[in-house]
């Protein structure tokens, strides 16, 4: 599987918190390749089985969510600009000037317009912008834009991925369609192997929302154990090294209380055993990934997580390695083969 090539596509769909359908759609058709039957079921989860046909078998449910970060339109001005305001964590700073795209009555390319610095006063540059003061501009009079745009349409970030060097990639969305991505490489090497249990994937909606998809996807599934994957954050010369980790060096082992202590001591020993590069992330929390929502679900779910190392996260340069993508998804298939002898 040419993983940056799956990646990239998975990239250009767009699907911001709630209005995951069109991402939906595609990864489905991905999944119909590996999975013996796959739905949408009426979160906008994208729910897959590769049955083992064995009476009352075990379960293990792999999870990435699918939804990304964006906007929503709160109101059509006079002159036909659009004010908004965010879906999820948007930091303002990284808005303007940027390309957007508003799902109204047809796809509306846009901007975010922002005021040129000659304009500004010494007390404006010394600001740090508002949502509030920001307005999408479609380039359109305000009769067609009422027309075409309505309050509650949604707005994403437009950008084209692109390759970088030393097997870097920028784009989108890469929060979290890269563990779906990963979740796909582990599918594709998994094809010729038989497995005494049923193998679940969740590719689950509305997580930077609140986690709704896997609450509500979870239920469905009532897996005996999970493994999230997720992206985390990566070092940068802003950030301190003691909590990031460094992009290129493996997946992320997380280690948390609500986290499954065997499951990440299994990943660990997988990863040195096959060669895996791997760095151990330590979270002294519920993790602020889908693993929360899983490992309750129901009377309980052992659950593991697996990151993807990411700088410039809920941006439109998510920067991640391949190989960390790859290996992520290697340390998930040899996770998965060495649940063959205990759940035979």
């Amino acid at each position: 599987m040419d993983c940056k090539e799956v990646l990239f596509e998975l990239s250009a769909c767009y699907g911001v918190s709630g209005r995951e359908n069109e991402a939906g759609e595609y990864i489905r058709e991905k999944l119909s390749f590996y999975l013996d039957e796959v739905t949408l079921d009426r979160s906008g989860n994208v729910v897959g089985f590769r049955r083992c046909g064995r009476e009352n078998a075990k379960c293990l449910m792999l999870d990435a969510h699918l939804d990304e970060i964006g906007m929503m339109v709160t109101e059509i001005t006079e002159d036909g600009f659009l004010h908004f305001e965010n879906i999820a964590g948007v930091d303002s700073r990284i808005l303007l000037a940027n390309e957007v795209v508003v799902h109204g009555r047809e796809r509306l390319y846009g901007i975010v317009s922002c005021k040129p610095p000659h304009m500004n006063t010494p007390e404006e540059r010394k600001k740090t912008v508002q949502v509030a003061d920001l307005v999408v501009d479609i380039g359109l009079p305000v009769e067609r834009v009422r027309e075409l745009v309505s309050v509650g349409d949604v707005i994403s970030l437009r950008r084209t991925s692109v390759e970088l060097r030393n097997g870097r990639v920028a784009g989108k969305s890469f929060d979290d369609r890269a563990g779906t991505a990963a979740i796909l490489y582990c599918l594709d090497k998994l094809r010729e192997t038989q497995l005494p249990f049923d193998l679940a994937v969740l590719i689950s909606t509305q997580e930077e929302t609140g986690m709704r998809g896997a609450k509500t996807g979870t239920y469905l599934i009532d897996p005996d154990e999970a493994i999230a994957i997720d992206v985390s954050h990566a070092y940068t010369p802003d950030a301190k090294k003691e909590e990031t980790a460094r992009l290129g060096e493996g997946p992320m082992v997380g280690i948390a209380p609500i986290l499954d202590r065997a499951i990440s001591k299994k990943l660990i020993s997988l990863a040195e055993k096959e060669d895996i590069p791997y760095q151990v992330e330590v979270m002294g929390g519920s993790t602020g990934t889908n693993a929360y929502a899983i490992q309750i679900s129901r009377s309980g779910v052992r659950t593991g997580l697996l990151s993807i190392p990411m700088t410039y996260m809920h941006t439109c340069i998510e920067t991640i390695v391949l190989d960390d993508l790859k290996n992520t998804g290697e340390l998930l298939c040899a996770y998965v083969r060495a649940k063959r002898k205990e759940w035979e």
